[in-house]
């Protein structure tokens, strides 16, 4: 028999209610991992490797024949930078491990991901933006209910404006315990609603729609700006 030590830890806050399931090499579930647990489990020395799988994610890791006690650690593998962190979780092999020594087993922790480290702090909203937010979120949901000529268009108005007015609302009621990387991706899918919205904007003013368009784009650049934690 081989001793099996797996440790699993996810970045920021992405799966840390989901379970990473694993297999041996006959498909065979051995075990399942929540996000910062580390499991001891016996396997079959004929074992040559286990897989990996969450969703859609799936690596193989092989496994050395000449160890009894083998320590393995999983987390994700991405680029730590926007956007491009997004396409990396598309891959397939995002999810894997890697076979590691006792004492590196041992310290594997949220350090691993120096960025995550930073994002994981709390955030510190800021005010002025979500008021401004705020205003364009109230200035759809007007302008969708009295200036709208296409009804299905002003049913999306709406919608947008009361789904990004209730978005800034928790996003001001939860900010002293929400962490940076929750506030920034909320802040700038309202900003990238608050867009989409201008598009369904008929029979607006010319002025009036140039006046949310560049509120909206001011809203935007200041939620995509580094927030400082």
């Amino acid at each position: 028999m081989k001793h099996l030590h797996i440790k699993l830890v996810f970045p920021y806050n992405w799966y840390q209610y989901r379970k990473v399931k694993i297999y041996d090499d006959k498909d065979e579930l051995i075990t399942h991992l929540n996000h910062c647990e580390q499991k001891s489990i016996n396997i079959s020395s004929s074992t040559e490797f286990v897989i990996l799988k969450l969703d859609y994610f799936k690596s193989k890791i092989k496994l050395p024949k000449e160890n009894d006690n083998i320590y393995l650690i999983s987390y994700l593998d991405f680029r730590d930078s926007f956007p491009i962190k997004y396409f990396d979780l598309f891959k397939r092999k995002c999810l894997t491990g890697k076979l590691v020594d006792k004492k590196s087993f041992d310290k594997f922790n949220l350090d691993f991901y120096e960025k995550a480290v930073k994002q994981m702090k709390k955030s510190k909203p800021n005010l002025p933006n979500l008021l401004l937010g705020t205003l364009i979120s109230l200035a759809l949901i007007f302008f969708g209910t009295t200036q709208q000529q296409n009804k299905d268009d002003n049913a999306l108005v709406i919608f947008i404006g009361v789904a990004s007015l209730v978005s800034l609302l928790l996003i001001y009621k939860q900010r002293k315990k929400l962490l940076s990387y929750d506030y920034k991706s909320r802040v700038i899918a309202t900003g990238i609603a608050f867009l989409l919205a201008i598009f369904f904007l008929n029979g607006l003013d010319f002025y009036l729609l140039t006046i949310i368009l560049i509120f909206s784009l001011v809203f935007l650049y200041f939620a995509i700006r580094k927030v400082e934690v």
